[in-house]
């Protein structure tokens, strides 16, 4: 092959090379095709995943607003405030209620003012600066709770919250006086009927005589189930004199409280009660 070679004319030689040149410049531009065409495709394919991406995320935008006005959740605040002169209105002088974050308020459907039964009720936890999620609050149109540990008490609200978009605040309020059923000198705590019970006491401390004396409301906190303590009821009522010695002292003072719930209140306890004063 090498003798071939050498035999060949110059010309013929340079025809060779040419030929050899023209296939080898032929190869790399194939290469370089081919790997242009394979990065193409991979840049068409990083767009195309970027816009299924973006569409995803649209979307999920859109589902999400969508499962939110079907809830009736808007962009309205819900806050919980201390509600320092007791009108429910929050005014400029009010101030959102820091002592209530953490607590946990009740939370349930009342109908004509009765409370459903125990198992109907739920706990909502209060964030920082007093404020709810909307959203624990669409189930439900009524809250209410009394805190001992913060001398704080939300007394019945209704939460409506299909009422417009105008932000919903709640009103804490300020206790006084209050002081545990173990410590009220209980003599006997009686159901009168399903929603009633009737208390008496053998003795009132002082602030106690001067609400009975004024014909003051006295706030009740009931606990159904010691196991449950968040799960409270809230009810008012005024004390009278035990004319009838039914506590069988001469000093003593009833409390029949109608608390409207759905719950028994049979075998009912010193222990399960508290009570305060606004």
């Amino acid at each position: 092959m090498k003798k071939n070679l050498l035999q060949l004319s110059s010309f013929q030689k340079l025809i060779i090379f040419l030929i050899t040149l023209s296939v080898g410049i032929i190869a790399i531009n194939e290469t370089q095709t081919r790997h242009l065409s394979v990065a193409e495709e991979d840049t068409i394919e990083i767009q195309e995943s970027d816009s299924d991406t973006e569409v995803d995320l649209q979307l999920a935008e859109n589902q999400e607003q969508e499962s939110a006005d079907l809830l009736g959740i808007s962009d309205r605040k819900v806050t919980v405030f201390l509600d320092k002169d007791g009108n429910g209105n929050y005014t400029q002088t009010d101030s959102l209620c820091d002592t209530c974050v953490a607590k946990s308020l009740v939370a349930g459907n009342r109908t004509n003012g009765r409370y459903p039964d125990l198992k109907e009720l739920k706990t909502i936890t209060i964030a920082s600066s007093g404020s709810l999620q909307e959203s624990d609050l669409l189930t439900v149109n009524s809250v209410w709770g009394f805190f001992p540990d913060r001398d704080l008490a939300i007394i019945p609200f209704t939460v409506a919250l299909n009422d417009g978009s105008s932000d919903l605040y709640i009103p804490a309020r300020s206790v006084k006086h209050k002081i545990s059923g173990n410590n009220a000198n209980i003599a006997f705590v009686n159901s009168v009927d399903e929603t009633k019970i009737l208390i008496g006491f053998s003795k009132l401390i002082p602030s106690y005589i001067t609400a009975a004396n004024e014909n003051s409301d006295v706030w009740v906190q009931l606990t159904p189930d010691t196991g449950k303590p968040d799960f409270q009821y809230l009810a008012k009522s005024k004390l009278t004199k035990d004319d009838a010695l039914l506590t069988g002292s001469s000093d003593g003072y009833l409390l029949e409280v109608d608390f409207q719930t759905k719950q028994s209140l049979d075998k009912l306890s010193a222990e399960q009660l508290y009570f305060f004063l606004l």
